[in-house]
């Protein structure tokens, strides 16, 4: 399973949400971290994330925000040798899903109630998703574990907990011989902002210098290239 890793660079970054207020500038660096939904539950995956270098300011606060959803199946089990009716066939899949810095949300979904015809020997019918979110903030006498310079690591992980899976046939002879079961599928991003700020009158380090100055002379080859076209 490969994990989509949407992290932005901090030299990027640093030209977004800036504001100035008594000298300080207020800027944030956004990093966010992916398991595709459809996932099978359940799953763990682990990535690095960017350290805060202090070099860039004073990092005033740390944010997690989790979002996750979840899918529940039913499956149906037809051993009678040909085709069945089913009835009142649901599933109910508690889960769980947790990021790092203590962040976790849980949700229950249901898949159901189905009627129909199985004519095979597994026939899985899908529900709706269910979600859920948290915002955690990272107390301040903790932000210190996500500064440094380099990466540190985390993980993203899904439980599916004991689900309900019920239904019932109406095919003469066939109780007994048809069964029902189930399975989850989830998924889920977490975002790590970091919000610093850093007096207005500071130098940034070289190599932030050379990316925003970059940064400067794409966006004016581009404004040049607009001019000259009108």
């Amino acid at each position: 399973m490969v994990l989509k890793h949407n992290n932005l660079s901090l030299a990027v970054l640093v030209l977004l949400g800036v504001g100035v207020t008594h000298g300080v500038r207020a800027q944030t660096i956004v990093q966010t971290f992916t398991v595709p939904t459809g996932t099978t539950v359940p799953f763990t995956d682990n990535f690095t994330f960017n350290l805060f270098n202090s070099n860039l300011g004073t990092l005033n606060s740390v944010t997690l925000n989790l979002n996750a959803s979840i899918v529940a199946n039913v499956n149906i089990i037809n051993i009678f040798g040909s085709p069945v009716t089913y009835v009142s066939t649901t599933a109910s899949v508690p889960a769980s899903f947790s990021g790092p810095g203590g962040t976790s949300v849980s949700a229950t979904v249901v898949a159901g109630p189905f009627a129909g015809t199985a004519t095979g020997t597994i026939t899985t019918l899908t529900g709706e998703p269910a979600s859920a979110s948290a915002l955690t903030t990272v107390p301040l006498g903790s932000i210190s574990h996500y500064e440094g310079v380099g990466g540190g690591t985390g993980s993203l992980t899904g439980t599916m907990l004991s689900g309900t899976y019920t239904g019932g046939t109406t095919t003469p002879g066939a109780v007994g011989q048809v069964f029902f079961g189930g399975s989850a599928t989830g998924g889920e991003t977490l975002t790590l902002t970091y919000n610093y700020s850093q007096p207005s009158g500071a130098v940034p380090e070289p190599g932030t210098a050379t990316f925003l100055a970059a940064g400067v002379l794409g966006s004016l080859g581009i404004a040049l290239r607009r001019r000259k076209k009108s």
